[in-house]
């Protein structure tokens, strides 16, 4: 979903719900070290459901950027990295620019969300709360991402937690002797109508 706000110029005042992210305060988080996710974010003050929190920066980069870089830091080994898809060719890589929502980690069962604004022409991603946190609470998202690399194990903890960080909610799959059952029979009743 792509969302648009008020222009920089916005002559709402203060009352206007629609203001570009650089004119919305951005929540009180303090960075932690977590025990199994390395650094983490909590609320440092409590966060009303649907409020702004913060918008995720970095520096922007194309595709075939990101692809390098990926590549480049595969080789060396780290595990980390902060990248931010917003369409096609474009992507936010926070790994060396960055703020404070580049250490917002990963729920399967999330308290915030990612969205995509257009603001004064310029596509970009704010993270807003998906029902109230309270301060001291870690802040997370789903990271839903393309898997690149080795699997990683998921650290949630959240009762439908899906073990593994990138992997979506899938319906159960049929055996191939129920798929060719229900062929056979949705056949058989197409041919007598």
């Amino acid at each position: 979903m792509l969302l648009s706000s008020c222009s920089s110029g916005c002559k709402c005042g203060s009352s206007c719900l629609n203001k570009p992210f650089q004119n919305r305060p951005v929540k009180k988080l303090k960075l932690v070290k977590t025990e199994k996710c390395g650094s983490g974010i909590v609320a440092d003050e409590d966060i009303e459901q649907g409020e702004f929190v913060i918008e995720y920066v970095g520096e922007v980069i194309d595709d075939k950027t990101c692809e390098e870089r990926l590549w480049n830091m595969k080789h060396r080994g780290e595990t980390n990295f902060y990248l931010c898809e917003i369409n096609r060719d474009m992507v936010i890589d926070a790994t060396y620019k960055g703020n404070k929502s580049r250490y917002i980690n990963h729920s399967c069962c999330p308290n915030t969300e990612m969205q995509k604004w257009i603001i004064d022409g310029e596509t970009r991603i704010g993270i807003f709360a998906t029902r109230d946190i309270r301060k001291g609470e870690h802040l997370t998202y789903d990271y839903q991402f393309v898997q690149f690399g080795a699997d990683q194990d998921c650290h949630c903890g959240a009762d439908r937690c899906r073990r593994k960080l990138g992997v979506r909610p899938t319906k159960p799959k049929m055996s191939s002797d129920a798929a060719l059952k229900l062929v056979a029979y949705q056949v058989a009743s197409s041919s007598q109508k």
